[in-house]
């Protein structure tokens, strides 16, 4: 069994409010110095936001290994490195080069410490190129796999977007950890259903959902909910998913038939644990038979029949006009051919893996701490009860069905104690 905890911390723009109070200016004047596409932007004051947030990140991880924890997941934009501003580059390009040692050297040690993965999401500068990566650190400190974005949101002529700033990821690599095999999908990935079955049929076992989202505007949020457990079931994969809170929130564990056994509800600061066998058969039981769910799924596939899943111009879009903003489009750089199969790169990829070649080959996946120390701060089965945890503040109860809540949301299991 495989204790895995899922972190729901606040944002860092609580520290923002208490450093602008500190010094008697208003917050919108601290807001306008960490833009980084702006005149005034402000590198020192971002980088102090950005050592106080770790420091407040790792206060709640050592919480989180005094508990008891094989792998945790943290949101998206972990670091706050500054918006995602095409007129920003540089700037963002400089600050995620100071934020990534920081945060690599305050976490190793609490990786090894407590024995623990630790897995995050922040913006990282490499080859010259801004990517939207999932970071996984394995129990001895360093980092055993890296992913890259593949869906980037947003119209290419807005200021602010992940399209225009970012370079997209191409793979779907799972990693190999003493717990199982594990990928990411970084929120809007989520959208995309293929994503979550290509890390399927690479192996995963257990999918990391790091995001600042939930559902879109005009879905209600029980979707949000429900994409998450549809990812889980129709993969036969656990799917973990952290966000801050307290809102969205929600951040929760969902085994490998889509049922959700630990949830954050709308509390800051706060997480769960659930004990889950990553790597334990989802059997079904029909009439005689019993099988394998996700075995007989895999071999019952029709690669032959979904062609149309490949092609950048299926019959659905023949006719239509291209929406302004360019919504669904990506910059040439990402190698996606418009209007064409995207031949260049499927090519290219069928050369590497001929020679054997895979992304993690082809560049370095490790990346060494500077060794200086960490800060101290203040895991399914689907029946074992998942033990839940809250900050300090208000205990008070309320029974939901058969379940227990504190005043935060956090769901509890009968019995279990709230943990601050």
């Amino acid at each position: 069994m495989s204790r895995l905890v899922t972190l729901q911390p606040a944002n860092h723009l609580g520290i923002i409010a208490r450093l602008a109070d500190k010094v008697g200016v208003s917050e919108q004047e601290y807001h306008d110095r960490l833009r980084p596409h702006k005149e005034g932007y402000d590198p020192d004051l971002q980088w102090r936001v950005l050592e106080l947030y770790v420091e407040h990140l790792c206060g709640l991880l050592t919480r989180v290994g005094e508990a008891g924890c094989d792998l945790v997941l943290l949101p998206e934009c972990t670091l706050p490195v500054g918006g995602c501003y095409m007129g920003g580059f540089e700037n963002i390009k400089a600050a995620t080069e100071r934020a990534e040692p920081l945060w690599l050297d305050r976490t190793a040690p609490l990786a090894r410490k407590y024995g623990m993965h630790i897995a995050s999401c922040y913006y990282r500068s490499e080859g010259g190129k801004l990517y939207n990566d999932g970071v996984l650190m394995d129990p001895g400190g360093q980092v055993a796999g890296i992913y890259h974005k593949v869906h980037l949101p947003c119209p290419l002529d807005w200021e602010a977007n992940e399209a225009g700033l970012f370079a997209a990821g191409d793979e779907y690599p799972v990693f190999e950890t003493s717990l199982g095999k594990v990928g990411f999908q970084i929120c809007y990935d989520i959208d995309f259903p293929e994503g979550c079955r290509c890390l399927a049929l690479n192996g995963a076992d257990l999918i990391l959902h790091p995001t600042v989202g939930y559902a879109f505007p005009d879905e209600e949020e029980v979707i949000g909910e429900a994409r998450l457990r549809t990812r889980a079931t129709d993969n036969s994969v656990v799917v973990m998913y952290s966000n801050f809170g307290p809102n969205p929130g929600r951040s929760a564990i969902y085994t490998k038939n889509g049922n959700q056994i630990a949830c954050c509800g709308r509390g800051a600061d706060v997480f769960v644990a659930a004990e889950v066998d990553l790597k334990a058969e989802r059997t079904q039981h029909w009439g005689v038979a019993s099988h394998c769910h996700r075995d007989q799924l895999t071999r019952k596939r029709r690669p032959d029949t979904y062609g149309v899943l490949t092609t950048m111009t299926p019959p659905v879009l023949e006719g239509c006009e291209r929406p302004n903003g360019r919504l669904y489009e990506y910059r040439e750089e990402v190698g996606v051919e418009e209007g064409g199969e995207g031949e260049n790169r499927k090519q290219r990829t069928e050369n590497s893996r001929r020679r054997g070649e895979t992304k993690a080959t082809r560049r370095p996946v490790r990346l060494e701490p500077t060794g200086c120390g960490c800060v101290a701060g203040g895991a399914g089965s689907g029946m074992n009860p998942p033990t839940h945890f809250s900050d300090a503040g208000s205990r008070r109860r309320r029974r939901v069905g058969r379940f227990v809540s504190n005043r935060r949301g956090a769901i509890m299991w009968p019995g279990v104690r709230v943990q601050g």
